[in-house]
C-alpha cells in the first residue's frame, strides 16, 4: 500500500468512524518472513541444513514449528531469546511454560534428530493478571495477554493513524540455538505487509 493510497484509506475509514455507530473498529494484519525460503505450501518458512522453521503470527503470539534436519541434537535457548519490536528486546515465553512461572528461568528445549516441536511465543511483558475480588476478598481475576500490535482503534483518529503507521514495520525473533554443542544465533525477520480495516 503506497503513501497516497494509505492516506486515502485513512480518510475513508475516518469518515466511516465519524458517521457510523459501530461497536468495534478492528484491523487485521498481514505478515511476511523477510529471510524465508520459497515454499509451495506455506508462506513463512525458513530453512537451512540444521532446521526448518515455519511461522504463523496471531494477534497475541507467534506460532512456531521447528524441525531438526541435522544429524545431531538441537537445543533452543529460551532464556536468551527475544522478540525485538521498535528496537526494544522483549523476553518471550514459550507455551510449554505456565503463565504463573513466566518470571522463572526457562529450561532449554532439546530437539532430537528428525523430530520437531510446536509452540507459541509470547512477550512476557504482555502477559498480565487482571485482579477481581469477590465479597470475601478472594482474587477471582484472570490472565490477559496484550496484542503484539493494536487491532482496535477505540474510535480514536490518532490511534487509527498509528495503527496504519505499522505497515512496513519489521520486527525480529532473535533465537540462539545450540547445534552440535555450538551456539548459533538465528534471526527470523518479519514484516507487516498490509493492514485492513474491518467493521463489526
Amino acid at each position: 500500500m503506497n503513501i497516497i493510497f494509505k492516506s486515502i484509506a485513512i480518510l475513508l475509514v475516518s469518515i466511516l468512524v465519524g458517521s457510523c455507530a459501530y461497536n468495534h473498529h478492528k484491523y487485521t494484519y498481514s505478515y511476511d518472513l523477510v529471510n524465508k525460503v520459497e515454499s509451495p505450501a506455506y508462506d513463512m518458512v525458513y530453512a537451512d541444513s540444521n532446521l526448518t522453521a515455519r511461522f504463523m503470527i496471531h494477534t497475541t503470539a507467534i506460532y512456531m514449528r521447528l524441525k531438526n534436519r541435522s544429524d545431531t541434537v538441537l537445543k533452543v535457548m529460551w532464556d536468551e531469546s527475544v522478540l525485538i519490536i521498535d528496537s526494544i528486546p522483549k523476553r518471550i515465553l514459550n507455551s510449554s511454560v505456565r503463565y504463573n512461572d513466566r518470571g522463572l528461568p526457562q529450561v532449554p528445549t532439546v530437539i532430537p534428530e528428525n523430530s520437531r516441536i510446536e509452540t507459541y511465543l509470547t512477550p512476557i511483558e504482555n502477559i498480565l493478571w487482571d485482579s477481581e475480588y469477590d465479597d470475601k476478598g478472594n482474587d477471582k481475576g484472570r490472565w490477559r495477554v496484550k496484542e503484539l500490535f493494536p487491532t482496535n482503534d477505540l474510535k480514536k483518529h490518532n490511534t487509527m493513524a498509528s495503527i496504519y503507521e505499522n505497515e512496513g514495520k519489521e520486527f525480529t525473533l532473535h533465537m540462539p540455538i545450540e547445534v552440535d554443542k555450538k551456539k548459533k544465533l538465528y534471526e527470523f525477520r518479519f514484516k507487516i505487509t498490509d493492514i485492513n480495516h474491518v467493521v463489526y
